[in-house]
């Protein structure tokens, strides 16, 4: 029989399991010894995971090439606004920057790309709906945001 011929080791370290054949002496096969937080891998599993790590990739450059940067300034309004604000507000700003799409002109819409309502935007804020409503008054008031009272469209848009 095959396996008759074969010994099983262990090496030193105890990560790998040499097949040794009796009459030559030789490794036939090394085969690796799975930790509790390993998977075996197939070439599917490998596929999945390179896929995976490419749409990280992408995702973390955002499309751009590595040649393609861009240059962050401040302006003086920024300047002004940025001396005025706390850091709760401007968290809370920065959040809000994240509803916000190409197609919006600069509305904060959902995911379905209507305009959010103010319990919405306080969900995005982490924050309760009255603070949420002083903060958006704080904002207008810095002239960060516009509000529309359309009753078609009402909403906040960003500066």
């Amino acid at each position: 029989m095959k396996g008759e011929n074969i010994i099983l080791v262990k090496t030193e370290c105890g990560r790998y399991l040499l097949h040794i054949d009796k009459s030559t002496g030789k490794n036939v096969r090394i085969d690796r010894i799975l930790r509790d937080d390993e998977f075996p891998r197939s070439k599917k599993s490998d596929a999945a995971f390179k896929e995976l790590k490419e749409r990280k990739r992408h995702n973390k450059n955002k499309g751009l090439k590595k040649k393609e940067f861009f240059v962050a300034f401040i302006n003086k309004k920024v300047r002004n606004i940025i001396s005025e604000i706390t850091i709760e507000e401007a968290s809370a700003y920065f959040k809000l920057l994240t509803k916000i799409t190409m197609r919006s002109k600069g509305q904060l819409v959902g995911l379905d790309g209507k305009p959010l309502s103010s319990e919405e935007i306080a969900k995005v804020m982490c924050v309760g709906k009255r603070r949420a409503m002083t903060l958006l008054k704080r904002f207008k008031y810095l002239r960060m945001i516009n509000t529309i009272q359309n009753l078609k469209i009402r909403g906040v848009q960003f500066i």
